[in-house]
């Protein structure tokens, strides 16, 4: 019971074993490791050895948890609460069959499912984990989900409450006009590079602050 007569468990030991390695160099040495990597995987699963391939398991999902489990070697240790959470939803997504791609960009993970049929679009930011439906990288929102990456780096654990908790209950009982213009997502705004319009704008405004949530998440502004 204990063998692998397709020999795939030394392709997992190589790859855990180069993601370790590449933490020395940084995030460029793990982008690296994961772009050698899906050429391993490309050449073992596909061509002439696609009949060696166990269908019982989804080698996409296999891959996609790689990668997202990845995003824990990019996180500050200030920062990981919010990655931990991240990391959970990434996967809970993957694993339910939620989730097309997921890209290492920008020091990001974006965990993202593709739906054309839908017109639906989100973008959910935990740490350096964008979870999202229908972003590609370079479009607004992922910009603007950038800028959410970058003030959980400079929040550290106040991100939850801060701007996670926060964005969350505008996104979900408050208007798109309120919620744009919440000073978090507005930062978000500023810290991603978003170009301004009326769904990404740039100009705080204060009179946002009478929400109840604000008594225990209270609102710092930046400048």
């Amino acid at each position: 019971m204990y063998t692998d007569p397709s020999g795939n468990i030394f392709g997992l030991i190589w790859l855990v074993n180069k993601v370790i390695k590449s933490t020395d160099h940084g995030v460029s040495g793990v982008k690296g490791t994961i772009k050698e990597a899906q050429g391993i995987w490309n050449w073992t699963f596909n061509g002439s050895n696609m009949s060696k391939m166990d269908p019982t398991i989804n080698y996409k999902q296999l891959i996609n948890s790689y990668k997202i489990d990845v995003g824990e070697l990019m996180t500050a240790p200030w920062e990981k609460p919010q990655a931990m959470l991240g990391n959970l939803v990434s996967h809970t997504r993957n694993l339910s069959g939620n989730v097309d791609n997921v890209e290492i960009r920008n020091g990001v993970v974006l965990v993202n499912d593709n739906d054309p049929s839908s017109r639906r679009r989100w973008g959910m930011t935990l740490g350096p984990y964008i979870d999202s439906e229908n972003i590609e990288v370079g479009d607004d929102m992922y910009w603007h989900e950038l800028g959410h990456t970058i003030q959980s780096r400079i929040l550290g654990p106040l991100y939850i409450t801060k701007v996670g908790i926060p964005s969350l209950m505008s996104a979900t009982f408050g208007s798109d006009e309120y919620h744009s213009n919440s000073w978090y997502e507005v930062w978000a705004n500023r810290l991603g590079g978003v170009p301004e319009s009326n769904e990404y704008p740039r100009d705080y405004r204060r009179n946002n602050f009478w929400y109840w949530w604000w008594i225990t998440t209270l609102p710092i502004y930046p400048n």
